[in-house]
């Protein structure tokens, strides 16, 4: 019962948590977005790197309130094509960020920092909580959809996406950077959004 998050969502609440003061209240939340039995996987050898939320609820209670705020500058929502509104459907997100923007993740697992380096991360959802995160540092150097989907680091989410999906998933992507901010007037926010499957 109750409200069914995606994947998309529950990354970008993570981001937006993670990122407030240290408090009861930012730790009841992470703790809510988070499966008990969580598992952070480096991407390209396959290795578990942190189990357990208790885990990483116990690194991100270190956090010195970031200077800037977690978030992406890129992401891709990869809907499962039979979801419908089953709260068990599974749903998945890769996040790119730049340099110390990750919520507390790093390629070799949590930190309590953002990071000191690009960082992919693919969320994975199941019954409304995050139970899974792939870290990656293999971010493509070239912002964009095309850069994005020509390298290697496409290749091995793709893996991933294939043995969490059934059917045609649909992808979803975003690109929060498209617009340089030239007149200083808060443009920037402005994003490409594209679609396939």
């Amino acid at each position: 019962g109750g409200m069914t998050f995606t994947a998309s969502q529950l990354a970008n609440m993570l981001c937006e948590v993670w990122s407030a003061p240290v408090s009861k209240m930012r730790r009841e939340t992470l703790t809510q977005c988070l499966d008990e039995d969580l598992r952070v996987t480096a991407l390209s050898s396959g290795a578990v790197v942190v189990r357990g939320r208790k885990k990483a609820l116990q690194v991100w209670e270190e956090t010195v309130a970031p200077d800037a705020a977690a978030e992406p500058l890129q992401s891709v929502f990869i809907e499962n094509e039979n979801d419908g509104a089953e709260s068990d459907a599974t749903s998945l997100v890769l996040h790119i960020y730049a340099a110390g923007r990750s919520p507390g993740l790093t390629s070799k697992g949590l930190g309590a920092q953002g990071g000191v380096e690009p960082l992919a991360v693919l969320f994975r959802v199941q019954a409304s909580k995050i139970n899974h995160m792939w870290v990656s540092s293999e971010v493509p150097k070239e912002s964009g959809k095309a850069s994005l989907v020509s390298s290697p680091l496409w290749d091995a989410i793709l893996e991933v996406v294939k043995e969490n999906t059934t059917g045609t998933p649909t992808y979803h992507y975003n690109n929060y950077q498209t617009c340089e901010d030239t007149l200083g007037m808060g443009l920037g926010s402005s994003s490409t959004a594209e679609m396939w499957t």
